[in-house]
């Protein structure tokens, strides 16, 4: 992810900035270009990101093109989803001052979160060059690497990030989820717990912290999984993520579904390589959809009205395409939709709650797919009836839950599992649909590999009655 460079900004030849601060008196104060730069950094260090961009579209109308400027309007502009943008201010600013390792280094983080791995490697490559030891570089070309499925080369980029840089969270972070993947349980625990320790710009105690309780549930040390959230929940008691989890490990005040919160959390630092993470755990589900809707519906000829709920970044947009006069993607997460619009697949792309979108939006659409988005909902009620609501007459549903184990008991239907997904007992789902639908198709299928094992799920379809 890419963060304001720490180091400061340099003198330029502008003086006054056009921009004014009140002193005790309400009288206006002209500051430099400089400081006013500064000071603007500042608040964009802060977190503050809707003023800083005021600040620098202010600063260039008045140097347009300063490097510093550029470089650091262009870091906002990725941040705030506008990554193209992004790309020309800091090449911008690179072609201006090309010795430069961070700005190098920051275009190549752009690339690699705008799912361009291999110019992100040649930028990350550049910022070496020029300083052999820049520990951000090494560690997040490990990442790019990964993403290019090349892992024992990333995972070579880790160790070196951290034999530069022994506190480095990030890298700490990475190199624990090579060991998982390579299910060297305890070598990636004690990655992540170095982690947790060290910390890092990229780093959060959430994310470090669910690695290792998802280690320990799959090597059955429940005990030690429900201590690491109870601390958790210790030293953070309002963290949603961390209330979730900790009512999938007890089955206690499981939610109805998982919150806001919890979803856009779930996947924000996730889209980077999210395509390629499920790629390795072979996943099946968008396939699954996409040949159940080429099953149940005539030759495509691109007439109907299509909504992608839960679209993600786009893995079944390809299936749905020829069917659809317009596609629309709708997703609660803002990072995963600038994936899916790299796709250059959807004719419309939407930061919404499913189910909200829905009941803006009554008899709109003949076909509404969900794929592996329904696990982030337990009780289904409301999103059945606005499926139906949102589909015309005859319209075609179609998506996929996973399956609750054939042992559990589960009276409501649903329930949370330690991973912080929900899984659904069949006749549930069958109850829901006799509702409002007609033609019910469910088949148990499998949805990918996790930790070595296969997830069970269900493929279901149903046409509007």
């Amino acid at each position: 992810m890419t963060q304001p460079p720490e180091h400061e900004t340099p003198d330029t030849d502008q003086q006054a900035a056009g921009a004014s601060s009140g002193d005790d008196d309400g009288q206006e104060i002209q500051v430099s270009f400089h400081d006013a730069l500064r000071l603007t950094l500042e608040v964009h260090k802060a977190g503050q990101l809707d003023r800083a961009r005021e600040h620098y579209d202010e600063l260039l109308r008045i140097g347009p093109d300063d490097p510093d400027l550029l470089h650091f309007s262009g870091i906002l502009e990725h941040q705030l989803e506008n990554s193209a943008e992004a790309i020309v201010r800091i090449n911008r600013a690179i072609d201006a001052v090309p010795d430069n390792p961070d700005m190098h280094a920051n275009i190549g983080n752009v690339y690699l979160q705008s799912g361009e791995s291999e110019r992100a490697l040649e930028s990350f490559g550049s910022a070496l060059a020029l300083q052999p030891a820049h520990v951000n570089a090494i560690c997040n070309q490990g990442v790019a690497l990964r993403t290019l499925d090349r892992e024992e080369e990333a995972m070579a980029q880790f160790s070196r990030a951290l034999e530069l840089a022994p506190e480095h969270g990030e890298s700490w972070h990475n190199r624990g989820t090579g060991l998982r993947m390579q299910r060297r349980w305890d070598e990636a625990i004690e990655c992540f717990e170095k982690a947790l320790q060290h910390g890092g710009y990229l780093h959060s105690t959430r994310r470090a912290t669910v690695q290792v309780v998802r280690i320990l549930h799959a090597t059955e040390r429940e005990d030690e999984a429900l201590k690491v959230l109870r601390d958790w929940i210790a030293r953070d008691p309002e963290d949603p993520v961390a209330q979730h989890m900790l009512a999938g490990a007890t089955g206690e005040n499981v939610p109805k579904r998982a919150s806001k919160t919890v979803v856009v959390e779930t996947f924000r630092s996730f889209a980077t390589d999210f395509d390629e993470v499920l790629e390795r755990l072979d996943y099946q589900a968008p396939k699954l959809v996409g040949e159940r809707v080429r099953a149940l519906l005539p030759a495509p000829n691109g007439t109907l009205l299509v909504c992608d709920a839960g679209c993600g970044t786009g893995l079944v947009a390809g299936y749905l395409k020829p069917y659809a006069s317009r596609l629309v993607g709708v997703d609660l997460s803002v990072s995963m939709l600038t994936k899916a619009r790299a796709r250059d697949l959807y004719d419309e792309l939407v930061e919404e709650e499913l189910t909200e979108y829905f009941e803006l939006h009554p008899q709109r659409f003949d076909v509404v797919t969900s794929v592996d988005t329904l696990c982030y909902i337990g009780a289904l009620e409301e999103v059945m009836v606005g499926a139906a609501s949102t589909l015309k007459a005859g319209g075609l549903l179609c998506f996929t839950v996973e399956k609750a184990p054939a042992d559990a008991q589960l009276d409501k239907g649903y329930g949370l599992a330690h991973h912080g997904r929900y899984h659904h007992v069949q006749a549930y789902i069958e109850t829901l649909l006799a509702a409002n639908f007609a033609q019910p198709q469910i088949e148990t299928v499998v949805l990918r590999r996790e930790v070595g094992e296969h997830v069970t799920g269900l493929l279901v379809s149903a046409v509007r009655s």
